[in-house]
């Protein structure tokens, strides 16, 4: 946008701070180098999945450096950054730990899915990068081997592909009270996401009382997830294993979630937007 890149450049001296977020996009781009140029300090939140392509591209880097303070998640990001001579500070996005999770949203759950097999909740987008297919494909493995566990999705439906295991319920999006309702009935949540830059589906689990299995694979999760303390941290091969095992052992589950749920307070929204904020104050222009 033309006029918009004119009004950055006319008028981002009149600002005491910048805050701008996703470098990939080209405003974002643009206001950073604009406030570095009228020597406007700038605050840049990144979004970063360093294993795309677009978030090593030359403009995005140079911004990244051009930035006043980068306050970036994963810690793995921040790393990268770091690396590359950018001012960055690990801030992650935030949960709300006083949500309330009630009968009412359990029951609201069970008049829509009435199977009665113990499942495991899989909660996102129904996209391949999320991995959801290696679930179905593990669960589907073990009830062949004699087990009876149900998988139930819970998102939009992103890829349009149909789902054709009977061991699997798909219900798409669903309101907040279905969310939280299937959060407290499940045996735990799964998620084999190649990736992400945050991991609020685990801290979500946690606040319900749930353990998580995740992907090792992806870094987001390894700011939160402690393999064999509060989570079970696989790969594809490894999932059926790990899902029979918090099947079979009501102590571990209990274990992991009540551990998982400690880390919690580190991600509450207050503690997170107050510190941002306390940022943002120190960084503005006097």
């Amino acid at each position: 946008s033309k006029d918009m890149e004119n009004f950055l450049s006319e008028h981002i001296s009149e600002y005491d701070l910048v805050v701008t977020h996703n470098n990939v996009f080209r405003p974002a781009v643009i206001a950073i180098e604009e406030a570095k140029k009228q020597d406007v300090p700038s605050i840049l939140i990144p979004h970063a999945h360093l294993d795309d392509d677009f978030y090593h591209f030359p403009d995005w880097l140079k911004s990244a450096q051009q930035a006043t303070h980068v306050l970036a998640v994963p810690q793995v990001a921040c790393d990268f950054l770091k690396e590359k001579d950018c001012n960055v500070k690990y801030l992650p996005a935030g949960c709300d730990i006083d949500e309330k999770f009630t009968l009412a949203d359990k029951q609201a759950f069970a008049e829509i899915y009435t199977c009665k097999k113990p499942f495991i909740l899989v909660l996102g987008r129904k996209a391949g990068a999320k991995g959801y297919q290696k679930i179905i494909n593990a669960i589907d493995l073990l009830n062949s081997e004699g087990s009876n566990i149900q998988a139930v999705l819970i998102g939009p439906d992103d890829d349009r592909l149909p789902i054709t295991s009977k061991n699997t319920t798909y219900l798409g999006r669903q309101p907040r009270k279905i969310v939280r309702g299937a959060l407290q009935s499940c045996l735990a949540l799964v998620n084999m996401s190649a990736s992400e830059s945050f991991g609020i589906v685990l801290l979500e689990a946690w606040l319900a009382g749930k353990p998580v299995i995740v992907n090792k694979h992806c870094a987001a999760f390894h700011d939160m997830a402690i393999d064999k303390e509060n989570s079970l941290l696989v790969n594809s091969e490894e999932l059926p294993t790990a899902i029979r095992k918090l099947h079979d052992d009501t102590n571990l589950r209990i274990k992991l979630a009540t551990n998982g749920k400690k880390q919690t307070v580190r991600f509450d929204w207050k503690a997170v937007s107050s510190e941002f904020v306390d940022i943002c104050k120190k960084s503005a222009k006097p």
